[in-house]
């Protein structure tokens, strides 16, 4: 019985940009790829551009935003050694004009779902002693361009 030993990443908002190029450089080095994506279609897309190039992606379903999504996830994987929080949203405008409304959807995703997602992988890292998180922001999150005058 031959074990897969690679190690697994689970990467939100892999679907298009930074987190497609953090999937298809993570699977060129041999790591099993998990390439979260709230909409299923976009991410079966997604992983069928990367097995153009040879790479191979599992697509999973996630909307970090919804507890659910999560937890059935993190009940359904055997192992996550890295995490890359990369899914993330900006309501648009300067952020001292956004309506709070507006943020909302962004405060979900960016804050409160990467925050839901390493506590979903956290124990399964402490278990085996070995595991990293990367937290992806935007100039969006950067008080020095805030707008405030």
């Amino acid at each position: 019985m031959v074990l897969d030993m690679a190690r697994t990443a689970l990467v939100t908002g892999g679907t298009r940009g930074i987190g497609l190029e953090v999937c298809a450089e993570l699977a060129r080095r041999g790591w099993r790829i998990l390439l979260g994506a709230r909409d299923a279609g976009a991410g079966h897309r997604a992983a069928a551009e990367l097995a153009t190039a040879g790479l191979v992606v599992e697509p999973v379903t996630l909307d970090v935003t919804v507890a659910g999504h999560v937890d059935a996830l993190a009940g359904h994987l055997s192992r996550v050694d890295a995490l890359v929080n990369n899914a993330g949203i900006y309501p648009g405008g300067r952020a001292t004009e956004v309506d709070l409304d507006a943020a909302e959807p962004a405060w979900q995703t960016n804050a409160l779902g990467a925050w839901r997602l390493a506590l979903a992988v956290i124990p399964g890292m402490r278990e085996r002693r070995w595991g990293r998180i990367a937290n992806v922001s935007s100039q969006g999150g950067s008080l020095a361009t805030m707008g405030a005058e």
